[in-house]
C-alpha cells in the first residue's frame, strides 16, 4: 500500500519540516542537505532517517544551524546521551550531526563537531551479521499478515522499548502529533515518553481496527486469534 511507501513517507516527512516552528533557512538548509544525500547514492531508507533526525535536531538546538556554538553542541549531544535510547540509536544521531554539519562546513568538521564520537562501546556493540537493516524491518513488515503485527515490528524497531516495556502500554499512552507520535513506557527507572517517527502510520492502521479503539484503557496490543487475516 501507498501508506508503506517510503517515498509517501519522505513527502510527509517533508511537509513536518514545512509545517514546523523553526526557521525557513534551517528548513532550506535540511532539504539542500537532502539533495546532497540523493546524489551521493543514498537510499529513500536513509534519507527518510536524516530527515526525521534533522527536523528534531533543529528543535533541540532552536536556534540557526550556521550560529550553533560548542555549548550548544555539547547541550543536544549530552540530551542525546542521556535519552532512554538504544546505543544505536544514539550513535546515529550523532553520526548525523557530524555530517550535517560537515557538509554546513564546507566539507570540513568544524570545531563544534571534532570532539564527538561515534564509536559504540564494546559491550554494546554487535557484528554486522548481527545487526538488522532497514530492508530487513520492511522485509519483515511486508511478510506480516494483520496490521497488529506490522505496527508490532515497526514500533520494536523504532521505539526501541523491550517486549516487557510493550505489554503494558495502554491506548491513552499513545500521542499522535505532526511530527509522528509519542509513548510514554513504564520501563524499570519509571515512565518515559518516548519520540515515534518510522512507526506511527503502522500504529494507526492498527488502531484503526482495534478491537477496543473506544476504551483508553485498554491495552494496546491485544490477541486479535483469525480476525483480520487473510
Amino acid at each position: 500500500m501507498s501508506l508503506y511507501n517510503f517515498r509517501k513517507r519522505i513527502e510527509h516527512a517533508e511537509k513536518r519540516i514545512i509545517d514546523a516552528d523553526y526557521s525557513q533557512k534551517n528548513k532550506d538548509l535540511i532539504f539542500e542537505f537532502v539533495n546532497v544525500l540523493y546524489a551521493e547514492g543514498l537510499s529513500d531508507a536513509r534519507v527518510l532517517k536524516y530527515l526525521s533526525q534533522l527536523n528534531l535536531l533543529a528543535q533541540m538546538f532552536n536556534k540557526e544551524f550556521d550560529e550553533v556554538t560548542l555549548t550548544d553542541m555539547y547541550r543536544v549531544v549530552a540530551e542525546i546521551e542521556r535519552s532512554d535510547r538504544k546505543p544505536w540509536t544514539k550513535h546515529d544521531y550523532k553520526v548525523a550531526i557530524k555530517r550535517f554539519f560537515k557538509w554546513l562546513n564546507g566539507g570540513e568538521d568544524p570545531d563544534t563537531t571534532k570532539w564527538i564520537k561515534t564509536a559504540i562501546k564494546q559491550h554494546n556493540k554487535m557484528l554486522p551479521e548481527e545487526l538488522l537493516t532497514d530492508d530487513d524491518i520492511r522485509n519483515m513488515i511486508n511478510a506480516a499478515d494483520h496490521p497488529r503485527d506490522k505496527a508490532m515490528i515497526a514500533f520494536l524497531y523504532d521505539s526501541g522499548t523491550r517486549v516487557g516495556e510493550m505489554a503494558s502500554i495502554k491506548l491513552k499512552h499513545i500521542a499522535f502529533d505532526k511530527y509522528g507520535a509519542t509513548v510514554m513506557v513504564n520501563g524499570k527507572t519509571g515512565m518515559r515518553r518516548v519520540r515515534l517517527i518510522f512507526s506511527p502510520p503502522y500504529v494507526s492502521s492498527w488502531l484503526a481496527i482495534h478491537p477496543n479503539r473506544e476504551d483508553p484503557n485498554t491495552n494496546l496490543w491485544v490477541n486479535v486469534g483469525n480476525r483480520g487475516r487473510g
